[in-house]
């Protein structure tokens, strides 16, 4: 499997960590503000070690993925339908006085096949998730609201 990482720094200082902790968790139940890409969420079950959610694209797919709180700097999201992935983890760290935010993406069986067949999807992907990164760290800095 291949894994796809990418990890930037937070426009906000230690001393904003609870802050941003409470906006990770914002976008793991309400990803609309965070990622673009994402146009709806629903939460459809709740766990007592996370929650059930279905996510609706702008092209009209739903997307559903049993999310995983590990704890409230680390949340992995288990793709149920989507067969080209595997899980996509959220990250938040501090180092060397700067919070860090990292999101992990796996590819399922068939997407590392789908990667080593289609080198341009494969770079769409990792571009798609880069991307990503940078509107989910705007989302996290955001002044309380």
């Amino acid at each position: 499997m291949i894994t796809i990482t990418h990890t930037q720094t937070v426009g906000a200082s230690p001393d904003q960590w609870e802050h941003c902790l409470e906006r990770l968790e914002r976008k793991a139940r309400a990803p609309m503000g965070f990622v673009p890409a994402i146009v709806g969420c629903s939460v459809l079950a709740e766990y007592d070690d996370g929650f059930l959610r279905r996510i609706e694209l702008p092209d009209g797919t739903r997307l559903r993925e049993r999310v995983f709180v590990h704890s409230a700097d680390h949340f992995v999201f288990d793709q149920v339908d989507d067969p080209d992935l595997t899980a996509i983890e959220n990250r938040l760290t501090v180092s060397e006085g700067e919070i860090r935010f990292t999101i992990r993406v796996t590819l399922s069986a068939k997407g590392t096949e789908r990667a080593f067949g289609d080198v341009e999807w494969f770079r769409g992907t990792h571009d798609y998730f880069g991307s990503t990164v940078e509107s989910i760290v705007a989302g996290l800095a955001a002044h309380r609201d």
